[in-house]
């Protein structure tokens, strides 16, 4: 507690103080001597800073003096005057304890919520690979395997069979041959492209149509040869 805010109390209290002064008609002196001393001791207190210890030697004075007033050593006027220049002090006092509220604090602003992330675009679909110009669609060619090897047990023709199925092309049909000694694409009439197209994709050393003793329900004849073991 500050001294500059007791300041007004501490000189009520030196009122109060004047009020008991001595050669009183309305106060005797050995009551004005219990009255002072009690309202210096308020003063003291006020002076320290300590208003609780002021208020209390305060209610003590007023105690004293209605006491006082009842044994004849106080008149009426006197005590009434004392009575209100202490209420006067101790309201005074009372305004300085009651501690003054704090501001309430500004109320924060609520964060604003963060921008929504923008979806990102879906990837585009890989265009599926067109096929090269003028290829032939794989999926749209027979193909006969047949061994002209033989000495493998039909291996070879195995290796070759898988490698056309792998391409995409159409396998009907595995059979065995006479002996070839170089692996052979043979084409039916009209599919000469189809079985250039086989014979590139595999490395078949010969291609040309075939000499009509096969069958022509099938596109192209693989012949796989010695070449191959």
């Amino acid at each position: 507690m500050t001294g500059g805010r007791l300041t007004t109390p501490v000189a009520l209290i030196v009122v109060v103080a004047g009020l008991l002064g001595c050669a009183d008609p309305e106060l005797s002196a050995e009551a004005g001597a219990q009255l002072e001393e009690i309202v210096e001791s308020a003063r003291g207190a006020a002076g320290a800073g300590d208003v609780d210890a002021a208020a209390q030697r305060l209610d003590d004075l007023r105690e004293r003096a209605g006491e006082l007033h009842d044994e004849g050593e106080l008149s009426q006027r006197r005590l009434e005057e004392v009575l209100a220049a202490t209420d006067e002090v101790v309201s005074l006092l009372d305004l300085i304890v009651e501690p003054e509220p704090d501001p309430e604090p500004e109320a924060e602003p609520e964060p604003e919520p963060d921008p929504e992330a923008e979806p990102e675009p879906e990837p585009e679909p890989e265009p599926e690979p067109e096929p090269e110009p003028g290829r032939i669609d794989p999926s749209t060619v027979t193909v006969q395997v047949l061994d002209g090897f033989r000495a493998d047990g039909g291996a070879a023709a195995g290796v070759v069979a898988r490698e056309l199925e792998q391409a995409g092309y159409r396998i009907i049909a595995r059979n065995p041959a006479v002996r070839y000694d170089v692996t052979t694409v043979l084409w039916t009439a009209g599919s000469e492209d189809a079985g250039r197209q086989i014979a590139a994709d595999i490395g078949a050393p010969e291609a040309r149509e075939q000499p009509g003793n096969l069958s022509t329900s099938v596109m192209v004849h693989v012949v796989v040869g010695a070449d191959r073991g």
